[in-house]
């Protein structure tokens, strides 16, 4: 069946359906961890989304261009018992698909889409909604033999992923086999197979978490117990760069590490972390032992003394309906509530041979707009009678003996363990369940030394991080940069808008303003109305305030004239506005004469001259398009 699904997109329903068919195939169970699943630098918070300027590719790459450049990855570390850096261009006879039809999975070896060091290849997942499969034993570095890793002291395991398309439900993790592992029959190999530690990132659904999981094998039974780790942190699962995901399990110490980018994100002691415990409970349930039939569990009981009283009726409703209501009125009892759409017409292209019989559609009743139409019933309110069923009050239960739980035997399966211990490493495997592609894992590394494994990362890793960061700064300060220049544009945009409306406003001033200028000729302040012009285009986003303000202020004042009456006088039986009388009243201040035109021209004439010109002729202004030019 998952072959035939291929290697396009897949409808949500399927999706939902292999998720809950398979899972994600690592076991579940919710990170314990507080972060976020961010797969960018730095932190971010909760609920990050991928930026739009990197959507999971639509189309996987597997061969960059950049594929063909030459590039050697550093020494091998002397303590590394296994390292894969995948240069070799091939998968080679090293790793061994596994020879089950669960497992159709392949992979390639490539840059992805995007390397960041030039020639630097790892082992990509192409396919997606497939199982994959495939191992690699440890050997003998000259014979070519098997060489399983005894743990005594310090196992690291240590890997490079990237995520080219995110892990929306994917296994991304790494099984390391025990032994024993006959290397005869890798290709029988699948997920029974016993492992010693499993680790590294695992989402799908409630599952988000980086796995670290060892097996440990009952003395006596030999029988295998999964151990995992309680509280886990939480992976990288969206982003393009790389991250480095090293476990460090020190059987001396009996502790262990989890890192994430050299950060340890999780440490603490083998015995306490896990779950279950590595130490088998000394004593377990007896299955045989079942609950007494008299066993009672129930802490109360009703009292049995009680009585029902007498004005106790169980048969009143909870609600009934309202006393006090009325039918409205002009409530229309035989008016449905909808009626057929009179505007309504069958569409000419309609055959009913074809599309059945033709109805027109209903609509709201207009005449039920107005108080309401249909069979009429009051509203229901709580019944203040109503008291509901009665039961007796619970009273402590002289029989009560407590919560029943099954006797203890001893624990056949007990031992103790004073000290985990950790089943060899015999292989690398990469046993997963993957709805996504574009998962890329490098520079495999188990050994036994961490600084050996650190200043390795640094030589890799790191240096691919800092390739990456670099180039998110700087798609960073491009998109920054494009956003200020479009900021400026809209400024610009808004200023040219802003002058435009100044410059309207002004020539329209100008026209209402034609009469008033006439009479200021008259009374020789021209000048003073030319300055005030030129300030205006100089300053025409202050200029454009100015109207607003005046004509508020002119509405302002003629309020208060109206509200206050100018009082009249009496006198010869006539009524004469107070403005005519000769003596001013108490509160009132005397008008001054008004001067007559020819005394205002003299005035103005001989006061006002700031600008020089031929007698009789006034002083001319140049039109306002001619001074919006100049300026």
């Amino acid at each position: 069946e998952l072959e035939d699904l291929g290697g396009g997109e897949l409808d949500e329903a399927r999706l939902e359906e292999l998720m809950k068919m398979y899972g994600a195939g690592g076991g579940g169970g919710e990170s314990d961890d507080d972060g976020a699943a961010y797969g960018g630098f730095g932190d971010e918070p909760d609920g990050y989304v991928p930026p739009d300027d990197e959507p999971p590719v639509e189309e996987l790459v597997v061969r960059n261009a950049q594929d063909s450049t030459p590039y050697e990855p550093p020494a091998t570390p002397p303590s590394a018992v296994f390292l894969e850096t995948f240069q070799s261009g091939e998968l080679g006879e090293r790793w061994v698909y596994s020879g089950r039809d669960k497992y159709a999975g392949r992979f390639e070896i490539g840059g992805g889409r995007k390397p960041a060091i030039a020639g630097d290849v790892g082992m990509i997942a192409t396919e997606q909604a497939r199982h994959y499969g495939i191992v690699a034993p440890l050997t003998d570095g000259k014979s070519g033999s098997a060489a399983p890793l005894s743990v005594a002291g310090t196992l690291v395991l240590q890997y490079e992923l990237r995520l080219d398309a995110g892990l929306t439900c994917s296994g991304a993790y790494l099984k390391f086999p025990t032994t024993p592992l006959d290397t005869s029959k890798l290709t029988e190999f699948d997920d029974s197979v016993p492992y010693s530690v499993m680790f590294g990132p695992d989402k799908c659904g409630d599952t988000n978490k980086v796995h670290l999981i060892i097996q440990s094998r009952h003395p006596k039974t030999g029988a295998l117990t999964e151990h995992h780790l309680r509280d886990t942190p939480t992976p990288y699962t969206y982003g393009s760069e790389t991250h480095v995901y090293t476990a460090v399990i020190d059987v001396a110490a009996q502790t262990y590490e989890v890192r994430v980018d050299g950060e340890v994100k999780r440490a603490g002691s083998l015995l306490k972390d896990f779950e279950p415990p590595f130490q088998p409970p000394a004593e377990i349930d007896d299955a045989s032992d079942s609950k007494p039939a008299d066993w009672i569990d129930e802490p109360n009981m009703p009292d049995p003394t009680a009585t029902k009283p007498e004005d106790w009726n169980e048969d009143e409703p909870a609600m009934i309906s309202d006393p006090e209501s009325k039918k409205p009125e002009g409530w229309l009892d035989d008016e449905p509530e909808e009626i057929v759409n009179p505007d309504a017409a069958k569409p000419d292209e309609w055959d009913e041979d074809e599309d059945g019989e033709w109805l027109a559609e209903t609509i709201p009743n207009p005449k039920c707009e107005v108080a309401g139409c249909g069979p009429w019933s009051p509203p229901q309110i709580p019944n203040p009678a109503y008291k509901g069923k009665w039961n007796a009050p619970l009273i402590p239960n002289p029989d009560y003996k407590g919560p029943w739980a099954p006797r203890k035997v001893p624990n056949p399966a007990y031992y103790a363990v004073d000290r985990v211990q950790v089943l060899d490493v015999a292989a690398v495997a990469v046993e997963i369940w993957a709805m996504d592609y574009g998962i890329v894992f490098d520079n495999i590394y188990v050994g036994t030394d961490l600084a050996e494994a650190e200043a390795f990362a640094n030589a890799t890793a790191i240096v691919k991080r800092s390739a990456e960061a670099t180039e998110a700064e700087a798609r960073r300060k491009e998109r920054d940069a494009a956003e200020t220049t479009s900021s400026a544009a809209r400024v610009s945009d808004f200023k040219e808008r802003a002058l435009a409306f100044a410059e309207s406003l002004a020539d329209g001033l100008e026209k209402l303003l034609i009469p008033v200028e006439a009479q200021l000729k008259k009374m020789g302040l021209e000048p003073y109305m030319n300055r005030a012009i030129d300030w205006s285009l100089e300053n025409p986003l202050v200029a454009s305030a100015i109207p607003p303000l005046v004509l508020v202020a002119f509405f302002l004042l003629l309020s208060f004239g109206t509200k206050k009456k100018r009082p009249t006088a009496s006198t010869g039986g006539e009524t004469v506005p107070a403005e005519s009388r000769a003596e001013p009243t108490g509160g009132e201040l005397e008008k001054p004469a008004e001067p007559s035109v020819a005394e205002s021209e003299s005035t103005s004439s001989t006061t006002t001259q700031p600008m020089p010109a031929a007698e009789g002729v006034s002083v001319a202004r140049p039109s306002t398009a001619k001074r919006r030019a100049g300026y």
